[in-house]
């Protein structure tokens, strides 16, 4: 994101546990992020998701018509196609 400023970076991750432990995924992503030095004001952070596909519905809630713009799926190898299979 650095080398690419008009990038903007989307995370999408609420609390997936069946019980709660108070600390979202995008919580702590926040704090890493913000460890790294990144711009916040190009960070969207989604909060409230509790699976893959309430990521991806939520994910385009917030982005509205820029979700039909060109962006980049990174998650893990294992998760990968059910990600896809939701993006």
């Amino acid at each position: 994101m650095r080398k690419h400023s008009k990038l903007e970076l989307v995370f999408s991750g609420g609390e997936g546990r069946l019980l709660t432990t108070g600390v979202t995924e995008s919580a702590l992503a926040r704090a890493f992020y913000q460890e790294q030095g990144l711009d916040m004001n190009r960070v969207q952070l989604e909060t409230g998701s509790r699976n893959t596909r309430e990521n991806a519905q939520r994910v385009s809630k917030l982005l509205g018509s820029r979700c039909k713009e060109p962006w980049l799926l990174v998650t893990s190898a294992r998760h990968m196609p059910r990600a896809v299979a939701e993006f």
